[in-house]
């Protein structure tokens, strides 16, 4: 397991990344961008020992030493290939994420972005903890289901290449909710938001705006 150590960021730069990669996704991204836009917090990231940090407020490109080349079957492809295994922080990162909610008792919400919710919508994530709001897809874990596990299993259905949302929030929901939200508790979500963490460096970490503590 690596240590990760916390970098402070360029605010302009991060919420510039911020907008991007969020941008008119689904109406958490909205609100998201709306509220870290005129609230007081900083901009960090965590890496380990070995990071570039040359590349540290460089958020679309790799930012990890490469992996080294191995060699074998790829999936179900037929055939044996070279390949270089994508370096990630992922589980070290959820880590941090466990020990924060757990330590402060916050709510998680993350996005599914790749997927849209009808009444035929099946997925045993979604079973256990989805919630929608209209055809989107949202995961909620409070303080008391959250496990290292669980966050790992949502963020990698939230994560693609260009866009990820995990927001660590003291709005709770009700244990006996609805699948279903309204706009308004999407808004609620935001607004309780203490964390907003968005994938970055080319999908080898992530970055994160950090709500200032003076400000409640």
């Amino acid at each position: 397991m690596k240590r990760l150590h916390k970098h402070i960021i360029d605010p302009t730069l991060s919420l510039k990344f911020f907008k991007k990669s969020l941008g008119q996704t689904n109406l958490l991204s909205i609100e998201t961008v709306k509220y870290i836009s005129k609230s007081n917090g900083k901009y960090c990231t965590l890496l380990p020992a070995e990071a570039n940090l040359d590349n540290l407020n460089q958020f679309s490109v790799g930012i990890l030493p490469d992996m080294p080349i191995q060699r074998g079957p790829i999936g179900s492809l037929p055939g044996i290939y070279n390949y270089s295994v994508i370096p990630n922080i992922g589980i070290e990162f959820c880590r941090y994420m466990n020990e924060v909610m757990k330590d402060k008792k916050l709510s998680c919400v993350i996005d599914d972005f790749n997927s849209t919710y009808n009444d035929e919508y099946e997925c045993e994530l979604f079973d256990q903890f989805g919630i929608h709001y209209k055809d989107q897809v949202y995961y909620y874990l409070d303080d008391i289901q959250v496990s290292e596990e669980r966050l790992l299993a949502c963020f990698q259905r939230s994560n693609t290449f260009w866009h990820s949302l995990c927001l660590l929030t003291k709005s709770k929901l009700n244990p006996n909710h609805n699948r279903e939200v309204n706009a308004e508790t999407i808004k609620e979500i935001s607004r309780g938001a203490l964390y907003a963490i968005v994938g970055a460096y080319d999908g080898e970490g992530y970055i994160f705006w950090e709500k200032d503590d003076r400000f409640g």
